[in-house]
């Protein structure tokens, strides 16, 4: 019953939904060549080099969602399509290929763009779903955006992302540095940097970049790049950067290409804050509440290594999951979180409204040092872990463990205010190796022979209330 509850759920999402500005992951469309179901070919760099922006709409004849498009799609081909003043180009792809009911779709909503019904031509390029109606905004130099779900008869829905297309280059020469999408976060004031470099000259190859970031007057990082861009192409661009302030408000300045001055300076430079990681103890703690596609999100933490420590399981729908994080090893770590979909954690609604889903990590402390929910198709957080802020001294303990260290059998007694306390063992997986509760005495005794030698984490929940202790098997 409560299976067929949470399917019922996330249908009323694909129903309802009308919402979410997702951008990709790879902003560059690279060009395809499809055939339309009247057997017509389409160049996609021939409408884009036209100065057009292409629009595809990705739908299912079946489909409620698709459906609630009909007339906002159809307002914008007699407006901007080819019944109206041609700026832009609009395709249909049905992602249904279990049918063969688009003939009478078509005819059904009067639908007089071209329409695809091979779906695994632009199925990978775009990271296409077959449950997921969207639409891909493609601009002329190339770049391409996204909006999942239903327009209704809003084509602003389409036209705001559309509008934000840049025109073709009318430029000889020219480089641009297009977005960073690195981390924000450091540890001991060093930072790799990510960018994107674009070549926006109208003819021109580009070769070579030299790229610099500044803070003030200070220089912090400086790189050449070397390699082959074809007018709009794209590449990413990573270097170092050292001696970074606390909080460092950082310009990344393209200094020259293919080893001349820029003909055009005004898109040379971007500026990014950066600040330095929290540092915390080691135990924190990973709050997740899911919205109603867990299956979407995951995340993992890289320890000092990058290898990673702590990884996501699968949940259930609109719950509530608490993580105890015991890191040991002093070090920069790395918290990951990642969306399939590309909105975050906030998929779902319900008849009482939309339920939106929260990620938030406290250190050990208690303060809130990750709470960033709408990151699209992720994002992630550097901090430092400080094995000496000793956990005893930040979850201060009113139990007992004995004998500690032990080689065999350990007994827990517990206060009696704490009686009926969730009691829990970890090790440094973060895997429960015991967890009781016990509602009418106030001690436990851990069988641990069977368990490896090492450091645990004995984790004694009451309500609110949270006490830890370390517990050693020699």
């Amino acid at each position: 019953m409560k299976k067929t509850f949470y399917i019922f759920l996330i249908s009323l999402f694909h129903l309802f939904s009308a919402q979410v500005y997702a951008q990709p992951a790879t902003p560059y469309s690279p060009n395809f060549q499809i055939t339309d179901m009247d057997g017509v070919p389409h160049d996609l760099y021939t409408f884009l080099d036209a100065g057009r922006t292409v629009v595809i709409e990705f739908f299912t004849v079946n489909s409620p969602v698709s459906e609630n498009s009909r007339e906002g799609m159809n307002i914008l081909q007699s407006t901007y399509g080819t019944e109206g003043d041609f700026s832009m180009m609009f395709f249909g792809v049905e992602m249904d290929t279990s049918n063969s009911a688009e003939n009478q779709y078509v005819a059904d909503h009067t639908i007089t763009f071209p329409i695809i019904n091979d779906f695994t031509a632009l199925e990978a390029l775009y990271g296409a779903k077959e449950s997921t109606p969207m639409f891909i905004i493609i601009c002329p130099d190339r770049l391409w955006k996204v909006r999942y779900g239903s327009i209704f008869d809003d084509t602003s829905l389409i036209l705001n992302l559309s509008n934000q297309c840049n025109e073709l280059s009318d430029r000889v020469r020219d480089g641009k540095i297009l977005h960073y999408f690195g981390e924000d976060q450091f540890c001991e004031g060093e930072l790799t940097a990510e960018l994107y470099l674009q070549n926006y000259s109208e003819t021109n190859n580009l070769t070579s970049a030299k790229i610099s970031a500044w803070e003030g007057t200070e220089l912090r990082g400086t790189t050449t790049w070397n390699g082959f861009l074809e007018p709009y192409e794209l590449d990413t661009v990573s270097f170092d950067l050292f001696d970074l302030d606390t909080l460092s408000d950082i310009v990344f300045r393209l200094d020259s290409i293919n080893l001349m001055p820029d003909t055009f300076i005004d898109n040379n430079s971007i500026e990014r804050t950066l600040e330095e990681g929290p540092q915390v103890g080691p135990q924190s703690t990973l709050e997740i509440y899911t919205d109603f596609n867990p299956e979407q999100t995951t995340w993992y933490i890289e320890d000092v290594n990058g290898d990673i420590f702590y990884e996501s399981s699968l949940l259930w729908p609109n719950s509530f999951n608490s993580l105890g994080l015991y890191m040991y090893e002093e070090g920069c770590f790395r918290f990951v979180i990642e969306d399939s979909f590309g909105d975050g954690i906030i998929n779902g609604t319900t008849p009482e409204g939309e339920a939106s889903g929260s990620v938030k990590i406290y250190n050990h402390l208690g303060d809130t040092i990750f709470n960033e929910n709408d990151f699209e198709n992720g994002t992630s957080l550097r901090f430092y872990v400080n094995p000496n802020l000793d956990l005893n001294e930040l979850n201060p303990t009113n139990f007992a463990v004995y004998p500690n260290p032990s080689t065999g059998d350990v007994h827990i007694v517990l206060d009696e205010d704490q009686i009926g306390s969730e009691v829990s063992v970890y090790n440094l997986l973060g895997t429960i190796v015991y967890q009781n509760i016990k509602t009418d005495y106030n001690y436990h005794l851990l069988s641990t022979n069977k368990w490896a030698k090492g450091i645990y984490i004995i984790e004694v929940k009451n309500g609110s209330k949270l006490s830890s202790q370390k517990l050693i098997l020699r």
